[in-house]
Order: structure tokens, then sequence, then C-alpha cells
């Protein structure tokens, strides 16, 4: 008998500058960590509303475990990650942070966005975008 209401008004359509595709990356990883630092990766991105990712995730943080293998070691349920959306003038962006704690083992490894897309015609479509691969070391 309960229907979702929202006060706020439907997402029309995502933009992007034209020679980008969702998902891309605007500001990228540095190339070194350690633990106790933040990494930070920023992405062209669709409106979250287009999808909310219930069974889902916006993200991940990936460990290289061989030669192009990634394994799984955060999402956007842990509690040292973050995602954060914002709406531009003509796009949105979501940026995405990651704690390093003590825990962490050395090694390679990158943030990956997932996500839906509006074009103005049709329904939502994904999209996922990478960061550049980087080094975690030792303290």
């Amino acid at each position: 008998w309960m229907s979702k209401f929202s006060f706020l008004p439907p997402v029309i359509t995502d933009l992007i500058p034209f020679w980008k595709d969702f998902g891309d990356v605007i500001k990228d990883a540095k190339h070194y960590y350690s633990p106790g630092q933040t990494v930070e990766v920023t992405f062209y991105s669709g409106n979250p509303r287009n999808d909310l990712m219930t069974d889902d995730t916006f993200l991940t943080v990936e460990m290289k475990v061989g030669s192009g293998q990634w394994k799984v070691v955060r999402n956007d349920a842990a509690l040292d990650t973050r995602f954060f959306w914002s709406d531009k003038t003509l796009w949105s962006e979501a940026r995405i942070t990651w704690d390093i704690g003590p825990e962490v083992s050395p090694g390679v490894y990158r943030i990956r966005h997932f996500g839906h897309y509006k074009p103005l015609f049709g329904s939502a479509k994904s999209y996922n975008g990478a960061s550049r691969e980087f080094v975690v070391t030792t303290p």
C-alpha cells in the first residue's frame, strides 16, 4: 500500500563533455601512498538516483593479486571509503576517497566507480571507470 515518494524532481538526463565518457577520471590517484594517507579519485558520473545500487556498490577498492587479476578488498559499505556525488553546472562528479589504515597490505591497488547515467531518451545505462594503478607501501 505504500509507494515510493520523493520530493526530488526526477532525473531528466545526465550530461558530460562531448569528448568524455561516463566513468572517465577527472582527478586521478597519486602513484604512491602509505598507511595513514587518503586516496582521492574523481570521475565523471551519472546521478546516483538513476540506480540506488541497493544490491551492488558505487565503488570498489581492488588489490592486484596476479597478472591481470584483481581482488575486491573494499566497497562502499566499508567504513574507510566514502562516495561523494556533486552536481556541477553541466555534468556530475563522483569523488571517492579511501583512508588507508595500518592493516592494509602493501601492494598495487586501484579504485573503481560504478553507476548508471540517463540519456535524454531511453532508460538508464550502466557504466564503470577505474583509477590508475597505485602502490601502497609500508610505513
